[in-house]
């Protein structure tokens, strides 16, 4: 894995889990842990894991596996508490069993928590932020949005997402999970600085046609540039790379080159609590720098002050 995004101009990144049995959540954390402290990646850096499931709601699961969808009971939260070193960021459904009343708790424990696969209302998400919530995840994938009781109608996640200035939120910018007008919408409403690119990609990371992949629990298809469910009915999160959303930010957005790398740099660092080291070029940071021709692919990336990649 790191080898291929370093080839794809990543300097650091967080690899994620998803809802399976939580034996299987452990042993991906371990693994993960003993490649972060060897920093034997190859010189892109781990920075963190980041624990998708399995403390979601069934009703907007996407290709997660409904099977292994808990609540955050005193039990189940034990895995959060013995990985609390590893674990930098969790996304939750905050309107499920106890998991609103945990969120001052993981925010204490300097996890960033993150709303999403979640059928939360507007005032449920103002409360999980009020709490020490920050983000939501893949914005308009996986979250509640309006809906009518009676003759009201009742703004969910994604009115949240997009109306909450101080709350981040993040799209997975491969114009299959967004189409291009979605994108312009999320940037039209929360600015440059408070929204992020997320590749959400699987192991199909980079094919583009055919094959059976396991992903989030369950089998799912590779066709039209996307991963798919076998039923088609929904995505099993992503195929393409965050160097190729950048330049789908770039080519069908209408948003400028600085502005779309900020999307993938700057932006998600300031999120993540690790602006002081990464997602700029500055006097005391991470010398993480990466070479682009004029079409914005990558040439060659230097993390921490190594050639890494390419030729410069």
């Amino acid at each position: 894995m790191s080898k291929f995004y370093l080839s794809r101009g990543l300097t650091s990144y967080y690899p994620s889990t998803s809802s399976d049995p939580l034996e299987k959540i452990e042993k991906a954390f371990e693994c993960i842990r003993k490649v972060k402290n060897n920093d034997s990646s190859g010189g892109i850096e781990i920075l963190g894991v980041h624990m998708e499931g399995p403390f979601i709601n069934p009703k907007h699961k996407g290709c997660q596996a409904e099977k292994y969808i808990l609540e955050m009971t005193d039990e189940n939260f034990k895995i959060v508490e013995r990985n609390s070193d590893i674990i930098k960021r969790i996304t939750i459904a905050p309107e499920i069993g106890e998991n609103m009343g945990r969120i001052s708790h993981l925010a204490r424990m300097g996890i960033v928590i993150s709303g999403g696969h979640s059928d939360a209302t507007y005032d449920q998400v103002r409360e999980a932020h009020m709490r020490g919530m920050t983000m939501t995840t893949h914005l308009f994938s996986a979250m509640s949005t309006i809906k009518k009781e009676g003759p009201y109608r009742i703004s969910g996640m994604i009115e949240a997402s997009l109306n909450i200035d101080t709350l981040y939120t993040e799209i997975i910018a491969d114009r299959k999970h967004l189409p291009d007008e979605l994108m312009q919408l999320a940037i039209k409403c929360k600015g440059k600085k408070m929204i992020m690119v997320c590749s959400d990609a699987n192991r199909g990371a980079g094919r583009t046609e055919g094959g059976t992949i396991y992903t989030c629990g369950q089998e799912a298809i590779i066709v039209d540039g996307v991963a798919m469910v076998p039923d088609r009915s929904a995505f099993a999160s992503s195929i393409t790379p965050v160097d190729q959303m950048v330049r789908n930010l770039i080519n069908y957005t209408g948003i400028s080159k600085l502005d779309a790398i900020n999307m993938a740099s700057a932006n998600i660092a300031r999120m993540m609590g690790c602006f002081e080291r990464k997602g700029s070029i500055a006097p005391g940071k991470d010398a993480d720098i990466i070479f682009l021709d004029n079409e914005f692919y990558v040439k060659a990336v230097i993390c921490r002050g190594k050639l890494r990649y390419g030729m410069v």
